[in-house]
């Protein structure tokens, strides 16, 4: 499969921020990524709905793309932020390569996945 459900994380009032970086296990000699997408709560069980992954793209706030590092080392690490003003809501990620060239065969990853509450607690 090209779309996999990574996390979920609920944010409070606020900013939180969250960060993800990848590496790839078996480099083929090429820059591979993949894109991060979160899913408001609201959005999330249409798109959960779908039978194929890649059609849920749709639904995801931003499409933030993450690429792995040289000879199976760890790329930068890539972040965003979400902001909310009236209730916390909780925020699904997912990761894809919808987009990608690495449609062909398999490849495998480590994802380091990190998100914080206003303030930089994780609960």
């Amino acid at each position: 499969p090209r779309w996999r459900y990574l996390s979920k994380f609920g944010f409070g009032l606020g900013v939180g921020d969250y960060r993800v970086r990848i590496r790839q296990l078996h480099p083929r000699g090429h820059a591979a990524a993949l894109d991060l997408e979160p899913y408001l709560d609201e959005q999330w069980p249409a798109a959960d709905a779908l039978g194929e992954g890649c059609e849920r793209r749709s639904f995801a706030r931003t499409i933030l793309q993450v690429s792995a590092g040289a000879n199976g080392t760890w790329g930068a690490w890539e972040a965003n932020s979400v902001e909310h003003v009236v209730r916390p809501h909780v925020w699904y990620f997912a990761v894809s390569a919808c987009a990608s060239h690495l449609l062909n065969g398999t490849s495998d990853f480590e994802i380091e996945f990190e998100a914080v509450q206003q303030g930089g607690s994780h609960f």
